[in-house]
C-alpha cells in the first residue's frame, strides 16, 4: 500500500512561504492602505510658533504693521517655516493669530479649516472646539 506521506521538507517549505505570504500582506496594509496623511507632533506645533514669532519679530523690526492673522502656507512661502512643519496642514486651510485680542478671555489661536466647511479652532486655553460647516468659526 503506498501511502503518500508529506515529506517535511515541502512543509517546511509551505509553512515558510504562508509565513512570507503574511508578512508580505502585513507588510502592504500597514505602509500603504493605513498611509495617513504626515501627523500633528509637538515638534511641528513648536516650529509653528517660532515661526511666527520670528515672522513678527521681523515685521517689528521693519516698523511694519502686524496682521491679525497669517496662513502657514505664506510663513513657509516666506521661509519662516519649512513645509514639512506645515505637512499636517496640507489640503486645509490652516491659519495662526498673531495678534491677541484679548489675552484675558479664550481666544483663537489657531482656526484650521476643513473640506467639508467645518472648522476646529485652537484656544489660547489650550482646548479646541469644532464649528459645524457653514457656521461662522469665532
Amino acid at each position: 500500500m503506498n501511502t503518500s506521506v508529506f515529506p517535511a521538507r515541502r512543509l517546511l517549505g509551505a509553512v515558510g512561504l504562508i509565513v512570507a505570504a503574511i508578512l508580505l500582506l502585513a507588510l502592504i496594509y500597514n505602509n500603504i492602505l493605513t498611509a495617513r496623511a504626515p501627523q500633528m507632533t509637538p515638534g511641528n506645533a513648536v516650529h509653528i510658533i517660532e515661526a511666527a514669532r520670528a515672522y513678527t519679530h521681523d515685521l517689528r523690526a521693519a516698523h511694519q504693521p502686524i496682521p491679525l492673522t497669517i496662513d502657514l502656507t505664506n510663513l513657509v512661502a516666506l521661509k519662516y517655516l519649512q513645509a514639512a512643519d506645515a505637512a499636517p496642514f496640507n489640503g486645509l486651510q490652516a491659519t495662526l493669530s498673531l495678534v491677541a485680542t484679548n489675552p484675558a478671555a479664550s481666544s483663537v489661536l489657531m482656526r484650521v479649516r476643513n473640506p467639508d466647511g467645518s472648522a476646529t479652532l485652537l484656544l489660547t486655553d489650550g482646548t479646541s472646539r469644532e464649528t459645524p460647516a457653514g457656521q461662522p468659526a469665532q
